[in-house]
């Protein structure tokens, strides 16, 4: 679990650096802007329920797969989105081959979700 917070935190960190840069390489682009704040919005939400996950009662092993997964998708759907925008000149990047990986963190993202919607089902039952 420990890993878990420890790389929520630092993937926060970027995030919050990422959104400061933003602000000034996406000054007088609305659509750019745009694209960067929902790469951000969606960073952090995932960013904080990796860190519900890693405190929230339920079977630790489906706790841990779902904030690996939030993770994953922050990485590719953020990460992937974020890193195109700011090397871009001319709407072009050299990381443009990386895009298929956009939806491969969404779903991720999506199955992070319900591996901890499963923990919190699963709970084993302690012996009375």
């Amino acid at each position: 679990m420990n890993a878990l917070i420890a790389t929520a935190s630092v993937f926060g960190f970027c995030l919050v650096a990422a959104g400061a840069a933003g602000a000034h390489l996406m000054a007088g682009d609305a659509a750019g802007g745009a694209r960067w704040s929902s790469a951000l919005v969606f960073g952090f939400v995932h960013v904080l329920a990796t860190l519900a996950a890693a405190a929230l009662p339920g079977r630790e092993a489906l706790r841990i797969a779902a904030g690996a997964a939030f993770l994953l998708g922050v990485l590719l759907f953020c990460g992937v989105q974020l890193a195109k925008m700011h090397t871009a000149v001319d709407g072009r990047s050299l990381l443009d081959p990386l895009t298929f990986l956009v939806p491969v963190g969404g779903a991720a993202m999506l199955a992070g979700w319900l591996l901890l919607a499963a923990s919190a089902v699963l709970v084993r039952r302690r012996r009375e």
